[in-house]
């Protein structure tokens, strides 16, 4: 709800921080999730900054989260990137954006458009090279 939004946001010395859960469109009651983000303000374009992440798969026994997207990009632009992942989105990339269409009211829409490329692909020497950079 937007209400857990609002409330979730703290002030730092550089910007703003959220915590809020995410909501199914198929059922507004509970939380399938929880978004966090950190932003940092840029004064002389009226803008910020931000990297977060929409994390899902709560596991009560090592209490963490199992499954994430990670997202970063500017607070005006109107499509940011998803720049990673765990569990049931590992190696995601695309884009996320807000979404007004089909949002009941109190709430804000949120979708994302993920392609997803088997984290196979970066293993083997490739990936030991890396480990050298």
């Amino acid at each position: 709800m937007n209400d857990d939004i609002t409330s979730s946001r703290e002030s730092t010395a550089v910007g703003n921080t959220l915590y809020f859960p995410i909501y199914s469109p198929d059922d507004l009651s509970t939380p399938v999730g929880y978004y966090e983000d950190e932003s940092t303000l840029l004064p002389a374009q009226s803008d910020c900054i931000f990297s977060g992440a929409v994390s899902f798969d709560y596991n009560d026994e090592q209490e963490s989260f199992e499954s994430q997207i990670t997202v970063s990009g500017s607070c005006s632009a109107s499509l940011n990137s998803v720049t990673g992942g765990s569990g049931a989105y590992a190696c995601s990339s695309g884009y996320g954006y807000s979404k007004e269409e089909g949002v009941d009211e109190g709430y804000s829409g949120l979708a994302f458009n993920i392609c997803q490329t088997p984290c196979e692909a970066y293993s083997g020497k490739g990936a030991e090279d890396l480990d050298y950079l």
